[in-house]
């Protein structure tokens, strides 16, 4: 899943906007690589929400409620994620957000406003000759490359 998220990240290969490490290996709540890549886009609109509110991407997805442990990973009826979006976390950004601007707005509103600004960032890229195949596929030789027996030894005292 990192892989994937250093090739949508609009600010280049980095981890910043789409961070998957926590769900994906240490709580296992993103089970297949067609899991793994709705989650990369869903956490790439939720990041950017954060940038435009200026808060912590952190306490989103890293520190997580107890509550979060009564989710299933996946919703019995349509086989979507459900833990890895931390539902609790998603519930009370909408009313932190409807407490701070005066204005009623639902999960879904701030996805939709975050979806626009992250659009119009690649948008932008495009136009500014970046952002293209050609560009996002620069990614670090760790995140595509063989993983050799050099590094293997060169790792063993970790």
């Amino acid at each position: 899943a990192q892989q994937g998220g250093y090739g949508l990240a609009n600010k280049g290969p980095q981890h910043d906007e789409a961070w998957l490490i926590f769900d994906d290996v240490i709580r296992n709540s993103i089970p297949t690589f067609k899991d793994k890549a709705k989650a990369l886009q869903y956490f790439l609109i939720w990041r950017t929400w954060f940038g435009l509110c200026g808060l912590c991407k952190l306490p989103w997805n890293d520190i997580q409620p107890t509550s979060q442990a009564d989710y299933p990973i996946k919703d019995p009826k349509t086989g979507e994620l459900v833990r890895a979006k931390i539902p609790d976390h998603q519930k009370w950004y909408a009313e932190y957000f409807s407490a701070v601007t005066g204005r009623e707005s639902t999960i879904d509103d701030l996805l939709l406003m975050s979806e626009r600004v992250y659009t119009f960032q690649r948008i932008f890229n495009i136009r500014q000759g970046k952002g293209l195949r050609e560009h996002d596929s620069n990614l670090p030789y760790r995140a595509v490359g063989p993983v050799t027996p050099l590094e293997y030894k060169s790792r063993a005292a970790y």
